[in-house]
Order: C-alpha cells, then sequence, then structure tokens
C-alpha cells in the first residue's frame, strides 16, 4: 500500500498494474470464491474458525476483483494521467436536515488530481440560488412530483433521488460562481466521514475538540447545534471536511487497504458515498460499481428491481437525528406472469423525549409554517421498478397521506407524514416487479439516516 499511495499522491502506473493483474485474474478469483464460500459447516471449531477467515478473505478479493474489473480501463484518465489535471467536487451532506439523496447540502470542496498527485482546495459553503438565478433548468417531472420550490435549485439540491441530474446542478452552480468546470461530483455525509476518519486519524475543531472515528456525526450532526452559536455551524462543518480530506489524503498510504476497502464498500452500499462523472465511460464505471445513486432506467423493465424510498424534510430544521427509519421487505410471491410480489413496511419513528423537545434549540426546531417546535415533517417518496407496481397502500398514525404518481412512467408514491416526539408512522404496501425482471431478487435503496450513529452514540 505504501507504494501506491503515498504523501498525498497515487502512483497510477502502479495502480494500474494492480488493477490490471486482479481483472485479468477475475476468472481465477470467482471461481475460488465460490468454491471457498460453498465449503460447509466443519465438526472442529478451529477448522470453522479458519474456514471463516477465509470466507471473510475471499469475500474481500472477489469485491476488489469486481471494482478493478469495471474501473481497470477509466482508472488512468480519473487520476489525471499523462499530465492532465482532472477536479472533482466534494459535495458533504448533512442527513440531519434529511434530503432523498442524502442530506443537505452543506458544504463543498474542489479536489484536483494530477498524475495522481491530489490537492485539496478550501471547503466553502454550497452554493445558494433563487428559482429565477437557477443556471441549470429542473426536470418537468422533478417539478410536478417534489414541488415547485427552491428546493429544487440552490444548495439542496439533493431533494430529487436522482443523483446524477443533481449533480449536474450543482456542477453548474460551481461554474457560475467560480468560472470552473469540474469532471465529476462525489456525494458524501458525515457518517462516511467517520468511517474514513477511524482509518486515519484524527482531527481537531478550532476550539480543540477532537473529531474522530468514534464521534465525527455525533459532533457535525448534533453537537454543532446544540453547543455553538448558529453563525459558526457552516463554518465548523467545512473545517473538519477539510481537515479530515488532507488527513486522508496524507494517512492513506498507511492504512490496511483490505479496511479501506470495507469502509469503501460499507459507505457506498448505505448510500452515504455517490458519485456521478461527467464522461459518459467514467459514469458508466460508476453506475457499474453501484454509487451512482441513479433511479430507474424508465426505457428498462428487464433492469435489476430496486424499491426506493425516499424522505425529505419539510420542517426547515435539524431534526432528523431523531428519525428512525426501518424497512421491512417480506418474502416474494411469484405471479403468473413472470413478476414478484412483496409486501413491505416502512416505520417511521421520531425518538425524541419530551425533554430533548422542550430544550431544542431554536435553529434545530421545526420552523415551517403549520408546524410545532417538535414536528418531523417529512415528504415520503416510494419508486417502484421500472414496469412495475405499487398496490394496497396504508398510512396509520399520521394526519396526511400518500398519493400516487409516476415519474418518466415509472410508478411512485410521494405524499407528507408528520411526526411529533415519540410518534411513530407505518406505511404498508405491495409492490411488483416487471415480469421482464426475471427471478432477479429485489433489493432497497433508501435515503441513509443518522439512526445508526445517533445509537452508536449514545452506547
Amino acid at each position: 500500500p505504501g507504494k501506491l499511495f503515498q504523501d498525498g499522491m497515487i502512483n497510477v502506473s502502479a495502480l494500474q498494474a494492480v488493477a490490471d493483474s486482479l481483472s485479468s485474474s477475475s476468472k481465477v478469483f470467482k471461481s475460488a470464491n465460490e468454491k471457498v464460500q460453498g465449503i460447509g459447516d466443519t465438526h472442529i471449531s478451529q477448522v470453522t474458525e479458519l474456514v471463516d477467515k477465509a470466507k471473510d478473505g475471499f469475500a474481500t478479493l472477489n469485491g476488489a476483483v469486481d471494482a478493478a474489473e469495471k474501473v481497470a480501463p477509466v482508472l488512468p484518465q480519473m487520476l489525471g494521467a499523462n499530465g492532465q489535471t482532472r477536479n472533482y467536487l466534494m459535495y458533504a451532506m448533512n442527513n440531519v436536515e434529511i434530503r432523498a439523496c442524502g442530506g443537505f447540502g452543506g458544504s463543498q470542496g474542489l479536489i484536483s488530481v494530477t498524475d495522481g498527485q491530489m490537492s485539496i482546495g478550501e471547503f466553502v459553503p454550497c452554493i445558494a440560488r433563487s428559482k429565477d438565478e437557477a443556471v441549470e433548468s429542473v426536470d418537468e417531472e422533478d417539478e410536478t412530483l417534489f414541488g415547485d420550490h427552491s428546493n429544487l435549485y440552490i444548495s439542496g439540491n439533493t431533494y430529487s433521488p436522482d443523483w446524477p441530474r443533481n449533480s449536474q446542478r450543482v456542477a453548474a452552480l460551481w461554474k457560475s460562481e467560480y468560472g470552473q468546470d469540474v469532471d465529476g461530483v462525489i456525494g458524501i455525509d458525515p457518517v462516511f466521514l467517520q468511517y474514513l476518519l477511524g482509518l486515519v486519524g484524527n482531527v481537531s475543531l478550532p476550539d480543540g475538540t477532537v473529531v474522530d472515528g468514534t464521534n465525527a456525526a455525533k459532533v457535525l450532526m448534533h453537537d454543532v447545534y446544540w453547543n455553538y452559536p448558529v453563525e459558526e455551524s457552516d463554518g465548523i462543518f467545512a473545517s473538519v471536511a477539510s481537515a479530515a480530506f488532507d488527513k486522508i489524503l496524507g494517512g492513506i498510504g498507511d492504512v490496511d487497504v483490505a479496511n479501506l476497502v470495507s469502509a469503501v464498500e460499507r459507505g457506498a452500499e448505505e448510500g452515504r458515498l455517490i458519485a456521478w462523472m461527467k464522461n459518459d465511460d467514467e459514469q458508466n464505471a460508476i453506475k457499474e460499481m453501484n454509487i451512482d445513486a441513479s433511479l430507474p432506467d424508465p426505457d428498462d423493465p428487464s433492469a435489476d428491481p430496486v424499491a426506493g424510498v425516499y424522505f425529505n424534510n419539510l420542517s426547515f430544521s435539524k431534526l432528523d437525528w431523531y428519525l428512525n427509519a426501518d424497512t421491512q421487505i417480506g418474502q416474494g410471491v411469484k405471479n403468473g406472469d413472470g413478476a414478484c410480489s412483496y409486501r413491505i413496511t416502512v416505520t417511521l419513528t421520531n425518538v425524541m423525549t419530551q425533554e430533548e423537545a422542550r430544550k431544542l434549540p431554536d435553529y434545530v426546531a421545526a420552523s415551517a409554517p403549520g408546524t410545532s417546535r417538535d414536528d418531523e415533517r417529512l415528504y415520503v417518496s416510494l419508486f417502484a421498478p421500472t414496469g412495475g407496481s405499487i398496490t394496497d397502500l396504508t398510512v396509520e398514525g399520521t394526519q396526511f397521506g400518500l398519493f400516487a404518481a409516476t415519474w418518466h412512467g415509472v410508478p411512485c408514491y410521494s405524499g407528507t407524514v408528520d411526526l411529533h416526539a415519540g410518534e411513530t408512522t407505518t406505511i404498508t404496501y405491495t409492490l411488483t416487479t416487471s415480469s421482464e425482471a426475471g427471478d432477479k431478487p429485489l433489493t432497497l435503496r433508501q435515503t441513509p439516516t443518522c439512526q445508526a450513529a445517533r445509537d452508536s452514540a449514545s452506547a
């Protein structure tokens, strides 16, 4: 690892050689992984322990091989080979004001790469524009589904769950402000930042508070709002993000590669690391790695079926630290036409205590018209796969409800729910996949929340 990453620089030729080697060995690796994963239980505990270790190791290697195979052809150009400079905008999202793609855009910074040499600019607050000043138009389907309001245009570009379209607006806003084109936009949240700090060490706030791999999410999504003046919160977020990436770029060569792969995979699986690339070939590689965070292709009913469950904060608050979102997918039932139906339950809970509700800082509390201070008002969107459907929907525990709609022909339900301190709303529905998807299993893409980090901090 020290020869691949050192002093903020990636050895492009060495990394390419590793990627090519992994890619050319993919058939052997995959065959070996299948054989190892197929080893059954043993009757000797020491042997079982060794087998389990082998299974974990081969699973990690198999993931690395898959990634290498998809990225190898475009890796050199993405790392600025042959003296070219690539510019990537790091877009830091704050889940405590939840948005469908993650969270409200808090700060952003530019990472430049030339022949693998990386440098990072200052993190600055995300750019705000009114609808009349918008530099990039909003898709009519987005506007119809998510509302004709500024959240679709300004720094809250993550209101739509379609990250590629959001990123193009973010990139256009950056160019309008700084006159600079970017080659990609990479979205991260404080929980993913915490995963990375767990590998490279801690950073400090201006007042000396230590932020590390155990508390970064809590500091950035809770403590700054309760313990610091409002006008300092964005600056603290930007300061930690900038210091963290300096630390990451400088210390990445000392990190265990398996742990790094694991952290990146975890962030990607949880939707805390998402990316868009301007170059079509690079974007295809991002899509193959499942970090593109895009909505279903409305023209491809044979694609892998995904159940989309997305949330947006409508209470003008920082209350989503207290949001629990639990989605359960029942056993699939095969239909006569080859489609598969699943019963899905989405349980949303505001876990705030009455004592916390009484002490809420004004900046944290709800301030939207018609809300009380402890009101988690959420806009919920449920997406079916292309060619699929949503039926038999019920909503319990809220005064509002969801309405049927479509996004470029893809069926969905959207609407508002209210959750006061301690309250729960349960949404149940049947999702049926396209008959053209065959036996492909249904997967879930859900807006990432703060709850795991919150529960971990409490423990």
